[in-house]
């Protein structure tokens, strides 16, 4: 006994309903690429802001240490640099710790006031300390002070 099988009425194939489907999900999915890619460069462009945010803290913590400061020092070990301000009994220093700037008062404890630094300068001329600053990722910070004069 021989079985035949029709082979019109197999229903596994792709309809026309089917494909128009597939094809208006496609351009729905690329249409909303865009703003996926959007949001996704914002969101870094904040990272750097985070960075940059760290930075100004810096600064701005610098700056008033300094204006209270008696005497500014700069000391080259190798390639290492490290700030020492005196003031009020107390000496302040701001060196490379490993990839970060460490605060230290008096050689006591640390705190960690600039992370993710891969090379740091400080530059003291007569009437001016400058700062330079090379991150991880590469970006370049510079920033001056104006020393007063003592007395």
């Amino acid at each position: 006994m021989k079985i035949s099988k029709n082979v019109f009425n197999n229903q596994s194939g792709f309809t026309l309903l089917e494909t128009l489907f597939t094809i208006m999900l496609i351009t729905l999915i690329m249409s909303i690429l865009p703003f996926i890619l959007q949001t996704m460069y914002t969101l870094d462009s904040i990272v750097e802001t985070d960075q940059d945010y760290e930075w100004n803290l810096f600064i701005i913590g610098l700056r008033k240490e300094l204006r209270e400061a008696e005497q500014i020092n700069v000391l080259r070990v190798e390639s290492k640099t490290t700030l020492i301000l005196e003031k009020s009994n107390q000496i302040i220093a701001y060196e490379p710790y490993g990839r970060s700037i460490r605060r230290n008062v008096n050689k006591l404890g640390h705190e960690i006031v600039l992370q993710k630094i891969h090379r740091l300068d400080f530059i003291l001329n007569e009437e001016m300390l400058q700062i330079k600053v090379e991150f991880i990722d590469g970006l370049k910070d510079e920033t001056s002070f104006t020393i007063k004069e003592a007395g």
